[in-house]
């Protein structure tokens, strides 16, 4: 998953000859503390936050406010990689921009919850099955046969080391009878924590 995919593009963004008025008229428009600095190509300047305007006149261009950040991320990196600097940071939204440095939009921690719901499949109804199988090379491979042979479609994957040895590894499918898919694991002796339908959204 890319950056480009989830970044928001509904952010305020002015330029350096901005107002110190306009600036935070932006920020009361959209419910926020800072604001894009951009320049007439849309390169990106920085930023500035309602701290670094407050003890300026009003009248005054916002230029000499402008701060250019360490965290920002660019278009075409990952959403992990993005998450890490988001977490590192702790910042409520990260810059994005392409790579001539113009700015193509932001993304916020909303951001980054509603790519984790697609790729857990969430929004998808199927059924969830739970289990903790070794973590080994090949241990997964005779529950995605098992789900094959049976006309599932698993529509994610999730994997998290669990002890010194095993991994829980969480599989939703396209099945929406989660008994059906408890009984098909039972007959091929494959133990499972839990089997849940999910109706997706």
């Amino acid at each position: 998953m890319i950056v480009k995919r989830w970044m928001s593009k509904d952010f305020p963004k002015v330029k350096p000859s901005c107002t110190v008025r306009e600036c935070l008229s932006k920020m009361r428009l959209y419910h926020t503390d800072a604001c894009i600095v951009a320049d007439d190509d849309d390169k990106f300047l920085g930023l500035v936050n309602k701290a670094s305007l407050s003890q300026m006149n009003l009248e005054d261009p916002i230029e000499d406010a402008i701060t250019f950040p360490d965290f920002y991320v660019r278009e075409n990196d990952s959403v992990e990689e993005a998450l890490l600097m988001f977490l590192e940071n702790q910042e409520p939204f990260l810059p994005v921009v392409d790579e001539n440095m113009k700015f193509s939009g932001v993304i916020t921690l909303q951001d980054f919850l509603e790519s984790m719901l697609e790729v857990t499949a969430m929004d998808e109804p199927g059924s969830k099955i739970s289990l903790l199988l070794p973590d080994v090379p090949g241990s997964l491979k005779k529950v995605v046969n098992v789900l094959a042979d049976n006309n599932m479609n698993i529509l994610s994957v999730i994997t998290i080391k669990e002890g010194e040895d095993k991994r829980r590894v969480v599989i939703k499918v396209d099945s929406k009878n989660a008994e059906d898919v408890a009984k098909i694991l039972e007959m091929y002796e494959i133990p499972y924590d839990y089997v849940v339908e999910e109706e997706g959204f």
